[in-house]
């Protein structure tokens, strides 16, 4: 016997589930693999606008945060060292307790 209502909420988990995979995936490939927001782009099958988009809502969300540096810092010390500028005022995420508990459970 199928219950619909069942399917629907079964159907909806799954969908988060999925929701969840891919917000760790992301925040893996950034923080613990070192890849730059191109690299990730490219294994999530997505455009580096996309992936952007995505890291801004990770952002309001809570998993990441923002710092607004006053010097670049050499490649090797931001996330996404192969894409950094090295100009003046460059944007560096950093990893929020929630993102850190997200990463460790997947």
């Amino acid at each position: 016997m199928r219950i619909p209502y069942m399917e629907k909420r079964i159907q909806g988990y799954e969908q988060i589930n999925q929701v969840i995979y891919m917000i760790s995936e992301i925040l893996r490939h950034i923080f613990v693999e070192r890849m730059s927001l191109n690299e990730t782009a490219a294994i999530m099958g997505m455009s580096g606008q996309q992936l952007k988009d995505r890291v801004r809502t990770l952002e309001q969300m809570g998993y990441i945060r923002k710092e607004d540096t006053a010097i670049s810092h050499a490649c090797g010390s931001c996330s996404s060292c192969n894409a950094c500028p090295t100009g003046l005022g460059a944007v560096e995420y950093v990893l929020t307790d929630k993102g850190s508990k997200l990463i460790e459970k997947s």
